[in-house]
């Protein structure tokens, strides 16, 4: 007889947890794809703005990337480098498309918050009682 067994327990119970449905998963595996469409291109028209109206921005996120000697000795880096050198102005893209998704990101957050907040679940359920209105605690005193 042990000091801590449980009896009334059975040991083939398991809590079943609720997982979101599968379509909210797919749900958000596009959102987070469009994102990412959407930031890249977004990014490229700036880009292209930007370098037509001759704007002063930092020097060494426009023109061609630059990689070290050993990249070039490798065959599977140059495999992968050699188009990259090819895209002009590729740093300001990359700069502008992670900006782009930051700021898309927070306003699909912040409408899904908002949507969540009005279609979700009830605060209180069946059981729950709802708050006082009108009753305030006491003021502290020491």
């Amino acid at each position: 007889m042990g000091k801590h067994n449980v009896y009334g327990r059975s040991v083939g119970r398991v809590k079943k947890v609720r997982d979101p449905h599968p379509i909210w998963r797919a749900l958000g595996c596009l959102t987070g794809a469009l994102i990412l469409i959407i930031s890249s291109a977004l990014a490229i028209a700036t880009v292209n703005y930007v370098t037509s109206a001759r704007w002063l921005l930092p020097a060494g996120l426009f023109g061609t990337p630059r990689f070290p000697d050993f990249v070039w000795k490798v065959a599977v880096l140059t495999s992968i480098a050699r188009p990259l050198t090819e895209v002009a102005n590729l740093y300001a893209i990359i700069a502008l498309t992670a900006l782009y998704m930051l700021i898309l990101a927070g306003i699909s957050s912040l409408a899904y918050a908002i949507a969540y907040r009005y279609m979700g679940p009830p605060m209180y359920g069946p059981m729950d009682v709802p708050p006082l209105k009108g009753v305030k605690p006491k003021p502290f005193k020491r």
